[in-house]
């Protein structure tokens, strides 16, 4: 066997077994702080892998460690975001009525995923989107949310006029990639969850502009 082939081999099991490493040790996430329009405060941090890999973001800036070195801030500092091409939003009427036709099968496949976060928290404040359509669905998720999420206790109002965001709470999420993995299969698998997916409206992105 070759110098070459040897080397090839052992990248191939290296990158599998870091593979295997990723989805089979758990994942912790945990959240607190204020969102609103105006002003972020507080601290998001995800842990991997029992602490072999952190990463904690809050208003001083982003940390990040591997095996309980922190990497440098200048390697976690952000790049410039690229100009994307606007998409038109959904059709009102195409997707108010894919969501009512599908719900059954969407909130299932939510609840599905959801669960496999074992999630834990609680959250308050008032959200709207200035569309009353969009309102009126965004109030439907959060009571089921409310109804089928034990673990989290939700006091969101939704404002059906203003577009709002006035978010405070905690939020404390524990996983096992490979679980959330094998639900997320699963509900692939399903001819009803497969089939809510194709029929979704799609965003067609908007024509360039005439500068003739």
């Amino acid at each position: 066997m070759s110098l070459l082939i040897q080397i090839l081999l052992a990248f191939l099991l290296a990158l599998l077994g870091l593979l295997l490493a990723v989805i089979l040790l758990p994942a912790r996430f945990k959240a607190r702080g204020v969102l609103d329009e105006e002003r972020v405060a507080g601290f998001a941090e995800l842990v991997w892998g029992w602490g072999l890999v952190s990463l904690r973001v809050s208003s001083p800036g982003v940390e990040a460690t591997i095996l309980g070195f922190a990497l440098p801030r200048s390697l976690l500092r952000g790049r410039r975001k690229k100009t994307r091409k606007k998409k038109k939003p959904w059709g009102k009427g195409r997707s108010s009525r894919w969501l009512w036709n599908s719900r059954r099968v969407l909130f299932r496949a939510v609840a599905r995923l959801l669960a496999t976060l074992h999630l834990r928290g609680s959250l308050s404040g008032l959200v709207g989107t200035g569309d009353p359509a969009q309102a009126f669905w965004l109030d439907q998720v959060l009571s089921w949310l409310d109804e089928h999420l034990p673990g989290i206790h939700l006091n969101l109002g939704v404002d059906f006029i203003e577009p709002r965001f006035e978010i405070e709470g905690d939020l404390e999420a524990r996983l096992w990639p490979v679980e959330t993995l094998f639900a997320a299969m699963l509900l692939l698998l399903d001819r009803e969850t497969r089939s809510a997916i194709q029929a979704a409206p799609r965003a067609r992105s908007s024509p360039a502009p005439d500068n003739t």
